[in-house]
């Protein structure tokens, strides 16, 4: 839940980067601002992705001890009061719940870096979404990422179905998922992801013009 949350926010903060392109007012002013367009990219990265995913875990670890301080007056026998959460571990928070089986403790430490490099991705996409669509960015580009997940399941389905055998699919698939292949193919495709993402933002950034909002103008 907590990993969900900070994925949330991550995206949504960075989907607000380049909200000043969203009028021909804004971007007058901002485009034409002595900044170079690198300078106006790396600043609007450090301030909506870096700094506020820096703040919002740093919010989170002081709201949490502040519900210790707070509960800590009621602390009895008959009422514990938990301590605080490790809020850094809260992506991948998920696949560590498999910790306890030794078989697969190998596969969580790729999996674990391949979610906190799928979040610098998925920050990655929506400013990249926020170049392309400054107005309503987020809920753009939630759109957009699921039109293409749901046409690459059209294209899937029939795949899968004329697989033929598919108790031994079944069994390459765990296979692919137990010896560590998949997690690792999990880390590899995130910081793809991530690489695309940040470098088509920039590059779209850069063609960027007061008179139109169309990117390929």
């Amino acid at each position: 839940m907590v990993g969900s949350l900070t994925t949330l926010v991550v995206c949504l903060s960075a989907s607000l980067a380049f909200k000043n392109l969203k009028t021909k007012a804004g971007r007058t002013h901002y485009l034409s601002s002595p900044s170079s367009t690198l300078e106006k990219f790396l600043v609007n990265v450090l301030i909506y992705v870096v700094g506020m995913t820096v703040a919002y875990f740093i919010c989170a670890q002081l709201a949490d001890l502040t519900r210790i301080a707070a509960l800590w007056w009621f602390k009895s026998d008959s009422f514990i009061v938990p301590g605080p959460i490790n809020f850094l571990n809260s992506v991948s928070e998920t696949v560590r719940a498999f910790d306890e089986l030794e078989s697969v403790n190998h596969i969580t430490n790729f999996m674990s870096i391949a979610m906190w490099i799928g979040l610098i991705a998925n920050a990655g996409l929506f400013l990249l979404g926020s170049v392309v669509w400054p107005r309503l960015s987020a809920l753009k580009t939630f759109a957009a990422l699921y039109a293409v997940e749901f046409a690459l399941f059209l294209i899937a389905m029939p795949i899968a179905l004329g697989f033929g055998d598919m108790e031994a699919f079944s069994r390459w698939f765990y296979d692919f998922v137990m010896h560590g292949s998949f997690s690792m193919s999990m880390v590899v495709w995130s910081c793809l992801q991530a690489i695309v993402f940040f470098g088509l933002a920039w590059f779209l950034f850069k063609r960027k013009d007061v008179v139109s909002l169309k990117w390929w103008k």
